[in-house]
C-alpha cells in the first residue's frame, strides 16, 4: 500500500510541473497572439472599408443614361463579339451573290428623250480612235425662273413652283427635318436666292394634306390584316369634371394645340406695262 502511495505522489508532483510548464506555455502565447488579433481586426476594419469603397466606385462606373441621369453620351459602347462561326470562304463577293455596284440603265436613251436625263460626253484622248469609257453619275440644280404671260385682267404674282413645293414637303416630312433646313438647304444651292419662310413651309404641308385622300387611306387601314396602332399621350389644358373621362378638347380636336393660318404674303406692285401681266414660278430642276 505504501508503495502505491508514493507512486501515486511521484506521480502527481510530475503532473503538477507538466501542469505549471503548460501554463506558462499558454501565458507566453497569449502575450504573443494578443498584439496578433489585434492586428487581425484592423486589417478587417481596412477590409470592409476598402470593400464599400469598390461597391461604390462600381455603381459609379455602372451608371448609364438607364439608371442614372447621365446623358446617353456618356454611354459606353457596348462590345459585340462576333458570334459568327468560322469558314473555309474567302473574303469578298461570293458566289450567286447579286451585285450592287453602279450601273447605267439600259433606257438611257429613252430618258433622255423623256427629258428625265442629260448625256453628255468629255473626250479625254484628243480624239482617238480607241478609248476606254468611264461614267459619272451626278445631279446638278438649276435655278429657273418661269415667266407666264396672263391677259390683263389677271393680277400679277410670284409664287414658288411645283418642284420646291414638293421637295419641301418631302424633306419636312419623310425626311423628318426641322422647317429651318429645308429653307438653308434651297439658300445654299439657289446661290443665295431663295429663302423660304417658316410660314411658307407650313402653307405648303397644308396643301399637300389636303390633296391627300384620308378615306381611302383609312379604309386600305381597316381592311388591312395587320394594323399599328401608335398611343400619343395627349396634352389636356382642364380639369376632368366629376364622371368626366373625355376632355371636351379631346372631343372636337386630335391635338390640343392649335394651328394658326398661314398669314397672306403682300402682293407685289405691277412688274410690266398696263397692258401686260405677269406670274413668274420659282422651280428647282434636278
Amino acid at each position: 500500500m505504501e508503495l502505491e502511495i508514493a507512486q501515486l505522489k511521484k506521480e502527481k508532483q510530475a503532473l503538477l510541473a507538466e501542469n505549471k510548464e503548460l501554463r506558462q506555455k499558454i501565458k507566453t502565447l497569449e502575450q504573443v497572439c494578443t498584439p496578433l488579433i489585434q492586428q487581425i481586426k484592423t486589417l478587417q476594419n481596412q477590409l470592409d472599408q476598402n470593400t464599400i469603397q469598390t461597391l461604390k466606385l462600381k455603381t459609379q462606373l455602372n451608371k448609364t443614361s438607364a439608371n442614372s441621369s447621365n446623358p446617353p453620351s456618356t454611354d459606353k459602347r457596348k462590345i459585340i463579339h462576333n458570334s459568327r462561326e468560322k469558314t473555309n470562304k474567302k473574303p469578298g463577293g461570293q458566289k450567286n451573290h447579286k451585285a450592287t455596284t453602279l450601273t447605267i440603265p439600259k433606257n438611257l436613251d429613252q430618258l433622255i428623250k423623256e427629258g428625265k436625263a442629260q448625256k453628255r460626253i468629255v473626250d479625254h484622248t484628243n480624239g482617238a480612235k480607241k478609248y476606254t469609257i468611264q461614267w459619272t453619275i451626278d445631279i446638278e440644280t438649276t435655278l429657273t425662273y418661269t415667266q407666264h404671260r396672263y391677259p390683263t385682267t389677271e393680277k400679277p404674282k410670284i409664287s414658288y413652283g411645283p418642284n420646291i413645293q414638293s421637295l419641301t414637303v418631302l424633306l419636312t416630312n419623310h425626311g423628318l427635318i426641322s422647317h429651318n433646313r429645308p429653307s438653308d438647304i434651297f439658300h445654299d444651292i439657289s446661290y443665295g436666292q431663295i429663302t423660304i419662310s417658316d410660314a411658307t413651309i407650313e402653307k405648303f404641308n397644308h396643301q399637300a394634306a389636303a390633296a391627300v385622300d384620308t378615306d381611302a387611306l383609312r379604309t386600305d387601314l381597316l381592311n388591312g390584316p395587320v394594323m399599328n396602332v401608335d398611343e400619343i399621350t395627349v396634352d389636356c389644358v382642364e380639369r376632368l369634371q366629376y364622371n368626366q373621362t373625355i376632355p371636351e378638347i379631346a372631343v372636337n380636336s386630335s391635338f390640343s394645340a392649335v394651328i394658326e393660318p398661314t398669314p397672306t404674303p403682300p402682293q407685289p406692285s405691277t412688274l410690266l406695262t398696263p397692258t401686260k401681266t405677269m406670274q413668274a414660278w420659282f422651280t428647282m430642276e434636278f
